[in-house]
């Protein structure tokens, strides 16, 4: 809903991508910004947090939703759907 929102706010200024963490006119946010929100997520909540866990959950989810394991190889970029399927 926000993204939508967004794109109608920056018209064409709105930058169109495939990204999950965008900034408000969509733009990818650069890894020291994950990294920063990475470190106060560990602070408040949990101390073995680590972002990367947010990826493998990602990836699980989607198997779970019956996402064909080629597509969720090509998601997360395995080079061979073994590593994709362990």
């Amino acid at each position: 809903m926000h993204q939508i929102e967004m794109k109608s706010k920056y018209g064409q200024y709105y930058v169109k991508n495939d990204s999950v963490c965008t900034k408000d006119n969509g733009e990818i946010i650069t890894k020291n910004v994950a990294k920063h929100c990475a470190s106060i997520i560990k602070k408040k909540v949990d101390p073995d947090f680590k972002f990367h866990h947010l990826r493998h959950t990602h990836l699980s989810m989607m198997v779970n939703l019956g996402v064909m394991l080629k597509d969720v190889q090509e998601r997360a970029g395995h080079a061979r759907i073994e590593i994709t399927s362990k």
